[in-house]
């Protein structure tokens, strides 16, 4: 164990990763460190309160989210009138921080995507840009107002963690022709910038007023030797899957969504969603009575409405264990111990047949609520086959036409 930094020791005695924490904040006192399965970098920090890796209590990504609009109100004099999440990791945090930050007044909230550009919206509304280490490197806005990103005096940026700051330079740099004069801001949990002024000064050789604000401040170096000591680990280390489960039936719960897609832009105020959410857990729970621990699952980009769901089955039954998380399109190892923070693996095909992942899956859980994104498209049936416990999922049906 590093101090202040949670469970990176089984990591850093293995491969020679060198991580030290600068600045911590109460909201993060356990992260981890991961390992890629990805040729460009080997590292994953497992950030708990982003509900994503780790099955958390949803009050710890409310948590999370709004201790970092706290952090960005106090430390802009401009008003912020656009927030844009990053794919798919931060997708949730950036809803959970646009609605922290919008009170009773909507706050505009888009995020990247990876999902090919369908109508709505029209092609020629997308903005593509790159995230340069990443194993699935393409990323687009798309907006279905042609408006939607233009115009803007103050845009926040929110991702998990920022390292090289490319892909932020890679967004700025499509964004600043229709926003003359328009400053941004970068909110992330984790700066791990080798340089901590590095992507502002990227944004200031393009003349652009870039501010960073970060909850925690985190120094990661990797050797050369790292990649090929990541080999050894993955081949002797011990896994531990979750088992096969017998054949069950499916509960399906049908719903409206709470919100349209936030890949195509949307308006959020401080309590959107929530009486969706109340709705949706009313229903699952009739679904399965008496369920006391209870996951609530959502796919990929689908984050912040299972946290909200979350919460609001936590009110009606304060004495049920509730936590959320979602899937993954990252590729890491898995080791069966204790003190490395990525455990077991659910592993299944996703759009255009793409892998996509499930860590940390709570196999002594009563029920598994499943919230599909905002597609439509039915969960895999692989990962059905492999949850724990009952499973309730959730079926979008269309704005005021009832039950399908």
């Amino acid at each position: 164990m590093i101090e202040g930094l949670g469970a990176v020791g089984w990591t850093v005695s293995r491969v020679d990763i060198g991580v030290r924490m600068r600045r911590a904040h109460p909201t993060l006192p356990d992260i981890g460190l991961g390992l890629r399965e990805n040729p460009r970098r080997v590292q994953l920090i497992v950030t708990p309160p982003l509900a994503k890796h780790v099955p958390v209590p949803p009050a710890r990504a409310l948590s999370a989210a709004a201790s970092l609009a706290s952090a960005v109100r106090d430390d802009s004099c401009v008003p912020i009138d656009l927030v844009v999440g990053f794919a798919e990791t931060a997708t949730g945090l950036a809803i959970l921080v646009a609605q922290s930050l919008a009170g009773s007044d909507p706050m505009d909230i888009i995020h990247s995507t990876r999902v090919p550009c369908v109508s709505p919206p029209a092609p020629s509304c997308a903005v593509s840009f790159t995230e340069d280490h990443s194993h699935a490197a393409d990323h687009e806005l798309q907006p279905a107002q042609a408006g939607f990103l233009t115009g803007r005096r103050h845009i926040l940026l929110v991702d998990d963690e920022v390292t090289s700051g490319r892909m932020v330079a890679n967004l700025v740099r499509e964004l600043v022709s229709g926003n003359p004069g328009c400053q941004f801001t970068l909110a992330c949990l984790i700066d791990a910038q080798p340089h901590p002024q590095a992507v502002a000064e990227m944004a200031a050789s393009r003349d652009v007023q870039l501010r960073l604000v970060a909850l925690a401040r985190v120094e990661v170096t990797v050797a050369e030797s790292a990649r090929d000591q990541v080999a050894v680990v993955a081949e002797t280390m011990p896994r531990a899957d979750p088992p096969s489960r017998p054949p069950r039936a499916i509960a399906w719960v049908d719903a409206e969504p709470p919100w349209s897609p936030p890949r195509h832009g949307l308006s959020v105020t401080a309590d959107a969603g929530r009486q969706a959410a109340v709705q949706i857990a009313m229903a699952a729970r009739n679904a399965a009575p008496g369920a006391q621990r209870i996951w609530i699952l959502g796919i990929e980009e689908q984050i912040a409405v299972p946290v909200h769901i979350g919460a609001a089955w936590h009110e009606l039954d304060p004495s049920a264990r509730v936590t959320v998380s979602s899937t993954t399109r990252s590729p890491a190892h898995v080791v069966d111990d204790a003190a490395y923070p990525l455990r077991t693996v659910i592993g299944y095909g996703g759009r255009g047949s793409a892998a996509r992942f499930v860590y940390n899956v709570p196999m002594d859980c009563h029920l598994t609520v499943v919230v599909p994104d905002h597609d439509g498209d039915d969960p895999d049936p692989h990962l059905l086959a492999q949850l724990p416990g009952e499973i309730v999922v959730v079926r979008w049906i269309e704005q005021g036409h009832g039950a399908a």
